[in-house]
């Protein structure tokens, strides 16, 4: 039996095709250094191992033969790739239920149990065979730690549902970037080169200091350095669910973003997270917090009145980031925010799992609308 299978076609007609067991392994590691900060490592690693099994399948592979033909040739695919998503849920089907979710969803969207449930999973034997002769299948291992991380991390309807969403955010985010690194290396490069939450919490304390002493000694004045300092000796607290209540002109820009820096870096965290309801205080945030740190890559603006340059004038990198917010500090909107942990779709959701590693500030708090706080505060 033949087990050399592919992922993906060249990304040109004289490139190098993408192996099947590279691609699996690839994702599978991506998504547990994900999961890791998740406590779900395990989880999001078994899922990255078994995401697109059934490309195993000759009548898949017999699909990525005909494509490349119709790209040798100038033409597009003669016709869809045929499902792939079903092979490795069959496998975790009974055992691993969430899991099947997530690989079921990794393409078209995030289902529901009872959709996957009712879901008829007929991949024959021999993709699972070929799987298996090509080493690409888990070991028990593999099983039983994913088992025992999804015992300790849910213990209610919603925990299970959370967990769920976090692990597809691994699982799509991870598939994305190696697919990426294969079709669009240069792209690919263009990521990273981030500084530290240890290198901006240094800038930010500088500069503020500076301004500080700059600054002549007036009562705003001194509430000001008043609502800083609290700030400062807030963020050396466990995390937790901070509240911050200053008036117009306190400060409270400047001093909270303080606040999420020295949090960040105290307690290991990788990045701050601004959400806002208005696009005109967004923008105010991301000039402030870019003329305290000008540094490059600092700082992300992300909503829907955003225009990202053209390429070539060095800010390609925004729009990558957008992606999956592997930036230090995010500004977005309130409602992106929120939109993004209810969803379902890849696109949406890639970036989720960023959370769970970061200081969150929710600013001007008093706009959610209240028919949404139990949705928003169960999340």
């Amino acid at each position: 039996m033949t087990v050399e299978a592919y992922a993906h076609t060249p990304a040109d007609v004289g490139g190098q095709w993408q192996l099947l067991n590279r691609h699996l392994r690839q994702v599978s590691l991506i998504a547990r250094g994900f999961g890791e900060g998740l406590g779900a490592g395990d989880l999001a690693g078994l899922a990255g191992a078994l995401h697109d099994v059934g490309k195993y399948s000759e009548e898949f592979q017999s699909y990525l033969r005909d494509a490349h033909a119709a790209k040798c040739v100038g033409k597009q695919s003669p016709r869809r790739g045929p499902g792939h998503k079903t092979a490795g849920a069959r496998l975790l089907r009974g055992s691993l239920d969430l899991l099947t979710l997530v690989i079921l969803g990794h393409h078209g969207g995030l289902v529901s149990p009872s959709e996957a449930k009712s879901m008829p999973l007929n991949d024959s034997q021999e993709v699972i065979d070929r799987a298996q002769a090509a080493g690409s299948l888990p070991s028990a291992g593999d099983m039983e730690g994913a088992l025992r991380e999804l015992t300790s991390l849910v213990t209610s309807p919603l925990d299970a549902d959370v967990l769920a969403r976090l692990v597809y955010s691994c699982l799509v985010d991870a598939d994305a970037l190696d697919t990426e690194a294969h079709f669009l290396p240069d792209t690919s490069d263009e990521r990273g080169g981030f500084p530290s939450i240890a290198e901006l919490d240094r800038q930010l304390t500088v500069s503020l200091r500076r301004k500080i002493e700059e600054t002549p000694t007036t009562e705003v004045n001194t509430v000001r350095r008043r609502v800083h300092e609290d700030c400062l000796r807030a963020a050396e607290g466990p995390p937790g669910l901070y509240s911050l209540t200053v008036p117009t002109g306190g400060g409270k820009t400047l001093s909270s973003l303080a606040f999420a820096l020295r949090h960040a870096r105290l307690n290991g965290l990788e990045r701050v997270i601004y959400a806002i309801p208005y696009t005109s205080i967004i923008d105010q945030t991301a000039e402030a917090f870019r003329r305290e740190l000008p540094v490059a890559r600092a700082v992300l603006e992300h909503h829907s009145s955003v225009e990202w340059r053209s390429a070539g004038q060095g800010d390609e990198w925004q729009e990558l980031a957008a992606e999956n917010w592997d930036t230090p500090i995010v500004v977005t909107t309130t409602v992106q925010f929120f939109e993004s942990l209810f969803s379902n779709r890849p696109g949406r959701c890639r970036k989720n799992h960023r959370i769970a590693r970061s200081v969150v500030v929710l600013d001007e708090v008093q706009t959610l609308p209240p028919r949404l706080l139990d949705s928003i505060l169960s999340v």
